[in-house]
């Protein structure tokens, strides 16, 4: 896909230019390295591609917070890193550490 990501861009019908981190990183040989410059310049060049389409930039998969921020301040629109079941699970987990501290 990001060797062609250019291509997909121009596809009608095509809203969003999305890279899976951690599927990324295994077809890359790199299972786990979300902070190797590698998977950075996938996710610039996808970004770059998309807004030169006009179409929006995604990335998901990678849970860095600091990472996250950096990829929506280069214009990521379309963040998908964690499955809602683990955001629920994560939200009810706190409120219960919180309730428990009172």
């Amino acid at each position: 896909g990001l060797a062609n990501a250019r291509e997909i861009a121009g596809v009608a019908g095509v809203d969003v230019l999305h890279v899976g981190c951690g599927d990324m990183l295994m077809a890359m040989g790199k299972p786990g390295e979300f902070g190797c410059p590698e998977i950075a310049a996938a996710v610039r060049s996808v970004i770059d591609y998309a807004n030169k389409a006009g179409k929006t930039a995604g990335f998901g998969g990678d849970r860095d917070l600091t990472r996250q921020r950096r990829y929506i301040t280069q214009g990521v629109r379309f963040v998908t890193t964690q499955a809602d079941v683990a955001l629920l699970l994560s939200a009810a987990s706190a409120r219960v550490a919180e309730l428990r501290t009172e």
